[in-house]
């Protein structure tokens, strides 16, 4: 039997970007995709996570909401997430989320992947 792949979250509003990191990812880990905080949250809630990919700026419920939420209510389950934003600005608003990581785009794919797999 084979063992079962990491699942990763990846929720953002732009889908050239969902698109990259799903090809950046999906040879090892098992890939979900969210474009907007509310379909986010409502795989957060039906499925076991291992890590969530996040951009904080999206429209409706954001990322920095989506953040919250997972520490609000699944704080035991500890889900690791990362911040990718284009907003270096909002690194110290991020990091009070107590967020696993923060990541400007464009980012080299190295340096993801790096990240990835020291949190999985």
């Amino acid at each position: 039997m084979e063992d079962k792949r990491p699942t990763i979250l990846i929720v953002d509003d732009d889908p050239v970007i969902v698109d990259l990191l799903s090809s950046l990812l999906e040879d090892n880990y098992e890939i979900l995709r969210a474009y907007n905080g509310a379909q986010a949250l409502n795989i957060i809630e039906q499925q076991p996570l291992d890590l969530i990919l996040l951009d904080l700026m999206m429209p409706g419920i954001d990322g920095f909401t989506v953040a919250h939420r997972v520490r609000e209510r699944y704080g035991e389950r500890n889900i690791p997430v990362v911040v990718l934003s284009a907003h270096s600005g909002l690194q110290s608003q991020a990091k009070r989320l107590d967020i696993s990581g923060f990541m400007i785009k464009p980012f080299e794919p190295e340096e993801l992947l790096t990240k990835v797999a020291q949190l999985v």
